[in-house]
């Protein structure tokens, strides 16, 4: 399968079911695979895993994690089951950041400023009922828009706090010890 230059830098992949661009983040070749007929879904995606990482080649990132808790209730709408009932969660969030660059002090951010980060957005929904704030008044607070919902946050944060220079990788709420929802737009 041919690569190619496309505009901005873009990789362009050409392949018997046709020419797919390959954006400079490498944005979820799953969406490719996903408009790709099924028998072609293993070759084209052996080569997109190629061409991913060949464009990290040069590229490392440094990562930091931190893990921090909150306990709410909230309940589901538009869903027949227990979930459609208030009920309460003991959560986790764990936040990734990444970088290229670590500061003067050899550090991509300190881990007690990540958990300044995510201080706000847990203190707002500790011991509330989820459902009764924006914007789950209208959100389903589902794992997945809580995700969502930390992921947003802290990336509003990060972006004044480091310039840039630190992005959120992606953050994954737990339910419980067994259960997670995972938002990233890497």
């Amino acid at each position: 399968m041919p690569l190619a230059r496309g505009t901005s830098g873009s990789i362009v992949l050409r392949s018997c079911c046709g020419s797919f661009q390959i954006e400079p983040l490498r944005r979820s070749f799953l969406a490719t695979l996903n408009r790709t007929p099924s028998r072609y879904n293993n070759q084209l995606g052996d080569a997109l895993r190629l061409v991913m990482l060949a464009g990290r080649q040069g590229g490392s990132l440094f990562e930091v994690t931190v893990d921090d808790s909150f306990a709410a209730g909230h309940y589901l709408r538009n869903y027949k089951g227990k979930c459609e009932n208030p009920h309460g969660h003991n959560y986790k969030v764990r936040v990734t950041l990444a970088g290229k660059e670590l500061d003067k002090a050899g550090l991509l951010l300190d881990f007690k400023d990540l958990r300044e980060v995510m201080k706000h957005a847990i203190e707002r929904l500790d011991h509330q009922m989820i459902n009764d704030l924006e914007p789950f008044k209208v959100l389903n607070p589902s794992a997945e828009n809580l995700a969502k919902y930390f992921y947003d946050e802290a990336k509003a944060q990060l972006d004044r706090v480091t310039a840039g220079r630190v992005q959120v990788k992606n953050v994954t709420v737990f339910e419980t010890d067994t259960t997670t929802a995972t938002y990233s737009e890497l």
